[in-house]
């Protein structure tokens, strides 16, 4: 913080405290502003005995190179909501790190699967941010995660390296040409590796500077895996159709030999037995596992796989005492469910003995544990725990709708596209779903609506368009991009047009097969469809969501989200962010993600206290008829009188107290985190038991502050700042649930009219 200057001086019990910034930021044109001076008022009747506070201004210097630092509207469930792609477990078997598309590194208890820690790393739309690589040290103090992250504003990728406690961005490993795809640490910390896309090859740090002090770029191919033994030789796999072995001699690594395994041509994870003489190896183009010598590459044996007839094996794994060989991957039985296979005697001697059924999706990544348990992560979202007789000791799913064959007669619209019905599964139940955009209601176990239309895939001559890399016009190839998969279509009521799904992009396209427009998608286009008047498309993606598109445009308008366990659902405009959800709780599935600059952790802001500024349904329901979220709020307003400011993107205080128990002659602790590019009145409030306690409180389930103002002051935001309060006197109060609460006003407005609340945020103790 820049503090040029500090008055304090006392007007009976009264404490006036004037600050001035030197240093503000214009997130606008990046310049510098003149500092402003604010003032601090107390209330006298809280008998206040001594208060010292301090705000420190955290300027975020911008460069053209820079993450943005507007907000971006995030779901939260408490689990991924995409695909978990690698898995990581300290020495020790303390702590699973998941590392996911879903742009989060998350740390879970291995013994409770309690969420620890949430890593946000810098992102942006689109691809920015999806996390392919992720693991934890073997001591577990540190975290690393690294996938499509850096390039937005470096046009080079970078590793995020964070202190596993305390959640802090410490390091970025920069200036990698390519995507990171998988990272590595050895088993004495000493090094960790890293396997880069498009040929790039392998990179080796050493950690105690975080020098590299290794790279081999002499590859044809993307690398996918790579792992250290005990004698921290690393083997690495490319799509290249070679396996490289290097050896380490006093820190100095070099390629020690380099092979081709004959089970398929693109192997995905090569990992150590144990001792290190021996290499599994799983591929991605076969249902092949094959086991090579440890020392020359050479092929020793091909464990059985008579009978896997689907998909591939692509991740291996040994038991830690090396008897047992397991491998899972895109294989599933024929319920569907995918599959782990377990040979004993390391797969040399014998066929396969055991099927474990596992996850409703691809198995990403499998690590053994010790006692002969292996742990999995999935692209469900999920991971489990085994034990060694199958028996599943632990899982967590992600809280997600899968909408995987929803164009399979489940997806239908209204003429005017504002209601929708829809098929989801949810484990092992199937669910069907009617949704009112008008009425603002969710009807479950629906059954379809004949005023509903489903997706014309038929009235255009397009074939290959389901799960397929070449879908055809007439028999003439759509133009997409190399690896991308068609999965979803629907002609226009018309036939003039066709929006067609893939596992990037929605794309529109004429009836001559002229692509007119095309946007990311945030996952696997599972569904699309066109409401009858033509004026709007859907889409049901793999993170759950399903989202309303101007379909002249693709201008993305609104966006829906259904809790499957608790049928909470919430919907919201793009870009603002203004909702109508089934409930308080509800609100809370989204919020917004808040790059702080590259070199420090993202903030994540819920949205469920922003009530009075945010939940608007009238303006959701007018985006359907004005297609633009700016109409939609003045005709939104007008109707209903209000012309209330509305704050420049988000404002938030975020509350933490020192301790959660008090007692008569405790002072407070308070320290306030707030964001935003506002002018403000800032109130700090204390909160009595009104019903039910909730640590987040609701403007509305409280009768009102019946403490307001221990302080209120006028502040500029424009960026983030830190508000700490120390040795604030408890006023005399009865034992019971309280809360504290921060709460943004428009300025100069009556705090008590709720109306004029921009941002509500409380945390909850107890007074005894």
């Amino acid at each position: 913080g820049q503090v040029a200057s500090t008055c304090i001086r006392s007007e009976g019990h009264a404490t006036i405290l004037a600050i001035q910034d030197t240093t503000s930021l214009d997130f606008t044109q990046h310049t510098q502003q003149q500092p402003k001076r604010r003032l601090f008022m107390f209330n006298p009747q809280l008998n206040l005995i001594t208060l010292t506070l301090i705000l420190t201004w955290q300027p975020i210097t911008l460069h053209a190179s820079d993450p943005s630092p507007d907000p971006i509207l995030r779901i939260e469930t408490g689990m991924h909501t995409d695909s978990i792609n690698r898995i990581s477990v300290d020495a020790a078997e303390r702590f699973l790190l998941t590392a996911s598309d879903d742009k989060t590194l998350r740390l879970w208890d291995l013994s409770t699967g309690e969420l620890l820690n949430i890593y946000r790393v810098p992102i942006a739309m689109g691809d920015e941010g999806k996390l392919y690589g992720g693991a934890i040290s073997p001591d577990g103090e540190w975290v690393v995660g690294g996938g499509w992250t850096g390039d937005e504003w470096d046009n080079q990728f970078s590793i995020y390296l964070f202190q596993r406690e305390s959640g802090k961005l410490v390091k970025r490993l920069s200036k990698l040409e390519e995507v990171i795809n998988h990272l590595c640490f050895s088993p004495d910390g000493q090094y960790l590796g890293a396997s880069l896309g498009g040929g790039w090859g392998v990179r080796i740090w050493q950690t105690d500077t975080w020098k590299l002090i290794f790279t081999d770029m002499d590859y044809a191919g993307d690398s996918y895996g790579c792992e250290f033994d005990h004698q921290n030789r690393m083997v690495t796999t490319s799509d290249d159709g070679y396996l490289r072995l290097y050896s380490s001699q006093n820190g100095e690594f070099s390629l020690a030999t380099n092979n081709q395994a004959p089970g398929g041509q693109q192997p995905v994870v090569a990992v150590f037995s144990p001792e290190g003489n021996k290499i599994a190896v799983g591929f991605a183009d076969s249902t092949n596992v094959n086991v090579l010598d440890g020392n020359t590459l050479a092929l020793l044996y091909a464990p059985d796989t008579t009978g896997i007839d689907n998909g591939n094996l692509s991740n291996v794994a040994w038991s830690s005492d090396g008897n047992n060989l397991y491998a899972g991957g895109q294989y599933s039985d024929v319920s569907g469910i995918s599959t782990v296979l377990t040979w004993p005697q390391g797969g040399q001697w014998s066929s396969y003995t055991t099927l474990w059924q596992t996850s409703q999706d691809t198995i990403f990544d499998l690590r053994s544990l010790k006692s002969g348990y292996i742990v999995y992560g999935a692209a469900d979202p999920a991971f489990a725990v085994f034990d060694n007789l199958g028996n599943k000791l632990l899982e967590r799913k992600g809280s997600i709708a899968d909408y995987r064959g929803i164009f399979l007669d489940n997806f239908g619209i209204s003429q005017e596209g504002n209601a929708i019905f829809f098929g989801f599964k949810y484990g092992d139940e199937q669910r069907l779903v009617r949704f009112s955009l008008s009425e603002s209601n969710l009807t479950l176990n629906s059954s379809p609506e004949v005023n509903f239309s489903q997706p014309d895939t038929t009235s255009l001559n397009i074939i290959d368009w389901e799960d397929s890399y070449s879908p055809k016009l007439n028999d003439n190839a759509l133009s997409l991009e190399q690896n991308e998969f068609s999965r979803s279509l629907a002609i226009t009521p018309d036939h003039s047009k066709f929006l067609l799904g893939t596992g990037w992009y929605l794309r529109l396209f004429d009836a001559t097969g002229q692509q007119l427009w095309q946007v990311t998608a945030p996952s696997t286009t599972w569904g699309v469809n066109i409401s009858g008047d033509g004026q709007t498309a859907v889409a049901a993606f793999g993170d759950g969501t399903i989202r309303w598109y101007n379909l002249a445009t693709g201008q993305e308008l609104l966006t829906f989200f259904l809790h499957p366990v608790n049928n909470d659902w919430i919907v919201w405009t793009t870009p603002s962010g203004y909702y109508m959800a089934s409930s308080a709780a509800a609100a809370n599935l989204i919020g917004w993600h808040v790059n702080r600059g590259k070199d420090q952790a993202a903030n994540f802001y819920p949205a469920g206290a922003l009530f009075t500024t945010y939940n608007r349904p009238d303006i959701v329901k007018k985006m359907l008829v004005t297609l633009d979220e700016a109409e939609a709020i003045r005709q939104a307003n007008a109707e209903t009188g209000k012309n209330i400011p509305q704050p420049h993107g988000v404002l938030v205080a975020m509350p933490i107290l020192n301790q959660t128990v008090y007692h008569l002659g405790d002072n407070l602790d308070l320290e306030f985190t707030l964001y935003g590019k506002d002018e403000v009145d800032f109130y700090v409030g204390l909160v009595s038991p009104q019903g039910t306690f909730q640590t987040i409180a609701h403007p509305l389930e409280f009768s009102m502050l019946n403490v307001l103002q221990p302080y209120q002051t006028e502040i500029a935001l424009q960026g983030e700042k830190t508000l700490a309060i120390f040795d604030l006197p408890l006023p005399q109060i009865p034992a019971g649930q309280y809360q504290v609460c921060g709460l943004l006003t428009i300025p100069n407005s009556d705090p008590y009219q709720p109306d004029n609340w921009w941002y509500l945020n409380c945390k909850g103790f107890q007074f005894e």
